[in-house]
């Protein structure tokens, strides 16, 4: 199935029928053309011209927005992936880790699960980003950290810190985390466990 999109079609609609008679046309024109490609499916093109007889210009105009809407978004994707794999990285990068648990709530023995807030801290060198700007970990290489025990979703608030010393860029990744975690809770004394 082939999508074709105009540039006509990624521009919301101004508010004159004449533009969406003019999309209609469009749209009847490439069935046309398309009519002796063998590669064309006219039951698609009957949904298509189905669709837009039966929509009002406002909906026709909402509809053109969402598509513009998600090809950006499907656009973002992509670049995103593809400056990744072109983040190449001719050694391995070595991540520091910081972790602290601020708070302990309440420990489930039973269900070995455990109420925290924590504080967690990454940084790596990185001279390829511009000390200057901000720093955008869907640009830049980043560690792709994730905790592996964390029941359900956390709560997080990230920030990014970039520092220049010398020569030298390290970049900071700063998480405030709140949330519910697993582990094996090793008790060899329960229930006369002591924990010091």
């Amino acid at each position: 199935m082939d999508l074709v999109v105009t540039q006509s079609m990624l521009k919301p609609a101004n508010g004159s029928s004449n533009n969406f008679t003019n999309e209609r046309n469009v749209f009847n024109r490439k069935k046309l053309n398309n009519s002796k490609d063998s590669s064309f499916n006219e039951n698609q093109a009957k949904i298509s011209e189905d669709l837009t007889s039966q929509l009002s210009v406002e909906d026709y105009k909402k509809r053109l927005q969402a598509i513009h809407n998600l090809i950006q978004a499907a656009n973002l994707k992509l670049n995103l992936y593809i400056n990744n794999e072109n983040i190449k990285k001719t050694a391995p990068v070595t991540v520091q880790i910081y972790l602290i648990f601020l708070r302990v709530g309440e420990i489930d023995n039973v269900k070995e699960r455990f109420q925290a807030d924590a504080y967690f801290e990454a940084s790596w060198e990185d001279d390829s980003v511009d000390a200057n700007l901000a720093f955008d970990p869907r640009s830049n290489w980043e560690p792709e950290i994730y905790i592996e025990n964390a029941v359900g979703n956390l709560k997080q608030e990230i920030k990014y810190r970039v520092e220049r010393d010398g020569d030298k860029t390290r970049i900071f990744e700063m998480r405030n985390i709140k949330g519910i975690f697993w582990e094996k809770l090793e008790l060899w004394d329960f229930p006369l466990e002591r924990l010091d």
